[in-house]
């Protein structure tokens, strides 16, 4: 006999048969096993790169308000000097 007269002589397995064998189950459960922990580490980093993008987005917007607080501080000064100024020269 010869390689092809053996497969053609072999029997195809069932999908049931081989969910049976105990190393299939065995192996299938390690696999479930390891997706769930893939899965978990997976949400863990994403929800840490969320923090982080958050956390950092908040120091820029506070930065920002701070910065346009002060230009508008500067800016209100400016205005009563030259109301001040325009007052007086009447």
């Amino acid at each position: 006999m010869t390689g092809a007269d053996d497969a053609a002589a072999a029997k195809p397995l069932m999908v049931e048969q081989v969910r049976a064998e105990k190393q299939a189950v065995k192996l299938l459960r390690r696999q479930m096993k390891e997706l769930d922990a893939l899965r978990r580490r997976c949400n863990k980093e994403r929800c840490d790169i969320y923090r982080q993008q958050v956390s950092a987005f908040d120091k820029q917007l506070q930065m920002h308000e701070r910065e346009r607080a002060q230009a508008e501080r500067r800016n209100g000064a400016k205005k009563k000097k030259s109301v001040c100024r325009f007052l007086t020269l009447r």
